[in-house]
């Protein structure tokens, strides 16, 4: 897959079960935003123009490669949008009115809802896709505008992005005099680094120079960052603790002993719950092994997963998990986990 073709060329990739297509025309980089809650697959072709520069003609064709996104709506920010088919909802934000008078007289009888205002308050999500195109250069705090599209982007949503990139190290917005005005663009270890935080990225290589833009532009694809959770688990004295806090624990956001919240619950004052009473009369000072057990035959392998899942967030980067678990309680914990996060399993090779 490549990024934005030349002059005329086209651009590979698709988007799957998502109900968009249309016309994108360059404005003064701030058209409007366009959403919708898309039920069905992409019908017709879409035709991208930048100052004459792209077409894109084939069926299901984005800016910058494919982007699988296996949701229900969708939110396109950045160009005036001819019509979105398959959406149920769709609105357009744009604080440019001249601009947006334009979309309303040429496009206000496909059923977009335009509104006159700026991306600083999006509308509630969650969206399968926002496309920010050719107009961070303009946002004077582009970091807030991404961590808002972060909160309204659906778990395996994708934010598609085309901006100008300056390609030289360090952390700097680099002002560039254009022939009608002056603008910030980022360097590439800015907008990756920082601005980007809390995304995982993918940079197409193929940057294209714009009639007018003396800046190089480029196409991501950022998908909101899950958390990553690493099991580390085996049978005792595998060196579970030492692997899991002598190395993994560096790196973690979180890290969690499986025999010390078990100790715990044993020795805690109050036991409330099956499970927090199996814990506590299973208790044995000289092995745990016996917990796990009971836990398992009484039937709480669930519920002591479900007690586990809960120590991590959404927001957390990474998380691990070492001790012994029972066959059912690791099952258990992965699938519940893995509704979130990226579930990793580590042990002993043997």
């Amino acid at each position: 897959m490549t990024g934005p073709g030349d002059e005329g060329g086209e651009v590979e990739g698709s988007i799957h079960r998502t109900g968009v297509f249309g016309e994108w025309c360059a404005g003064a980089g701030t058209g409007p935003v366009i959403e919708g809650r898309s039920p069905g697959g992409i019908r017709g072709g879409s035709r991208v123009c930048e100052g004459g520069s792209r077409v894109i003609r084939d069926e299901s064709r984005v800016p910058g490669g494919s982007a699988r996104v296996p949701g229900e709506s969708v939110r396109v920010p950045g160009r005036s949008v001819r019509v979105i088919e398959g959406a149920s909802r769709v609105v357009g934000i744009d604080f440019d009115r001249p601009r947006l008078e334009f979309a309303i007289k040429n496009y206000g009888g496909s059923g977009i809802e335009f509104r006159f205002q700026n991306w600083s308050t999006l509308p509630e999500g969650p969206f399968d896709i926002v496309l920010w195109m050719s107009a961070m250069h303009y946002e004077k705090n582009p970091k807030r505008v991404f961590e808002s599209i972060r909160q309204v982007l659906s778990p395996d949503g994708v934010l598609i992005l085309e901006c100008g990139v300056v390609d030289r190290s360090g952390k700097e917005m680099v002002r560039f005099q254009r022939h009608s005005d002056a603008c910030l663009y980022p360097t590439i270890d800015l907008l990756l680094e920082e601005f980007l935080r809390g995304y995982a990225v993918r940079r197409f290589y193929r940057p294209e120079v714009t009639p007018g833009d003396p800046v190089p532009r480029e196409v991501f694809h950022c998908s909101p960052q899950r958390p990553i959770v690493n099991i580390v688990h085996g049978e005792s004295r595998d060196g579970k603790s030492f692997f899991g806090s002598g190395f993994l624990a560096k790196a973690a956001t979180k890290t969690y002993s499986i025999d010390i919240i078990i100790a715990r619950i044993a020795k805690a004052q109050y036991h409330h719950t099956p499970l927090e009473k199996a814990i506590r009369d299973a208790c044995d000072s000289e092995s745990l092994l016996g917990i796990h057990v009971a836990i398992e035959e009484q039937n709480l392998s669930d519920e002591f997963a479900n007690m586990l899942a809960e120590l991590v967030s959404p927001s957390d980067e990474f998380v691990v998990f070492e001790g012994y678990l029972r066959p059912p309680v690791l099952t258990a914990l992965s699938e519940k986990l893995g509704k979130f996060s990226v579930v990793w399993h580590t042990s002993k090779f043997r």
